[in-house]
């Protein structure tokens, strides 16, 4: 199962916002299986009114769910989950927050015919922040009996406190590439904060970071099966 985790920036590094070609066609490039979505747009006047989610995933042939974090009906702001495996049900959770509202959302999926949980989501700015939102997503995962992998941008590196904290709260082992190549800012990275996490029931074969620019960040890549 090839994973990816990518945040959008609602397309605005895009030269036209409208046309989200170039970050289609990187998508399509990479073979994923599963595409977790940071900073996805829906029907906002800076991406020209476009349902993005929608778009994406018709484009690559796709499943997608968008879970808001912004509704401000009909138009949102939040996270999507895309997946070329059947998806058996999905929810969200609303993360504590100072600033910006976030959530984790959560996508069940059918994978070599057993369950397998997607978690997505992007963390605030503020380290408080983080501590309290990371603190609630080890509580939420702590309840998952079927293997599960968490993605997305959190804001921060594994060697922070709140990372830390995430790590040693919960059953979960980070999904390294091998350089531990830096994902932000992609005009001149320096940091990795597109992480991704398994539980101790899948295992990781390869992982890298595609260095096509098409956002702010890079998009973050892994192979993971099921032990």
């Amino acid at each position: 199962m090839r994973v990816v985790t990518l945040n959008l920036r609602s397309g605005l590094s895009l030269s036209d916002p409208g046309d989200l070609t170039p970050l289609i066609e990187l998508l399509s490039s990479l073979s994923a299986d599963v595409i977790c979505l940071q900073e996805v747009d829906r029907f906002l006047p800076r991406s020209h009114f476009r349902n993005q989610m929608a778009l994406i995933s018709k484009a690559l042939g796709m499943r997608g769910r968008f879970f808001p974090s912004i509704p401000l009906s009909p138009m949102s702001f939040g996270l999507a989950i895309l997946s070329r495996f059947p998806l058996m049900r999905h929810t969200s959770f609303f993360l504590p927050f100072s600033g910006e509202p976030r959530v984790l959302a959560k996508a069940v999926l059918l994978y070599e015919g057993k369950p397998c949980t997607l978690f997505n989501t992007h963390l605030g700015l503020k380290p408080d922040e983080r501590l309290r939102q990371t603190r609630r997503i080890a509580q939420i995962i702590s309840r998952e009996k079927s293997p599960f992998l968490l993605c997305g941008d959190f804001n921060e590196i594994v060697s922070e406190p709140t990372m830390i904290s995430l790590l040693d709260n919960s059953d979960l082992n980070e999904v390294r590439d091998p350089t531990y190549a830096p994902t932000f800012p992609a005009f001149d990275p320096k940091v990795r904060i597109d992480l991704m996490f398994c539980s101790s029931d899948l295992i990781f074969s390869s992982a890298f970071v595609s260095p096509v620019v098409v956002s702010d960040h890079f998009a973050f890549v892994a192979d993971l099966e099921m032990k």
